[in-house]
């Protein structure tokens, strides 16, 4: 749950940093991830596929129906603690140009 949030507050905290305007109302990752990128960008569908697990995990902490497809595990714990780092960073690159245009630092 908290891998989850730390990266909904970065991304949420992005699209204010770049388009001045009150983050979408969701916890959805990959909607929040997807609003984010530039036009023309292909993001790398194995961050995508990342940030929809961490989502499901958030999910399943806060309605104890919800099915997740593996019990969470230490291990599981860590992984995601990884994933939230791997995502934050992409974020962390996401940038305005002097020219207005949104780009991603390449490192």
């Amino acid at each position: 749950m908290h891998a989850q949030q730390y990266v909904e507050k970065i991304i949420k905290d992005k699209i204010v940093e770049l388009f001045g305007i009150e983050p979408e109302k969701t916890h959805n990752l990959r909607v929040l991830l997807a609003s984010v990128i530039p036009d023309g960008y292909d993001i790398d569908l194995d961050l995508m596929l990342k940030a929809g697990i961490l989502s499901d995990y958030y999910v399943a902490t806060k309605y104890l129906d919800y099915a997740v497809l593996s019990e969470i595990t230490v291990e599981s714990a860590e992984e995601a603690y990884q994933w939230s780092l791997e995502i934050v960073s992409f974020v962390d690159s996401i940038h305005r140009g002097e020219d207005s245009r949104i780009f991603v630092r390449q490192s």
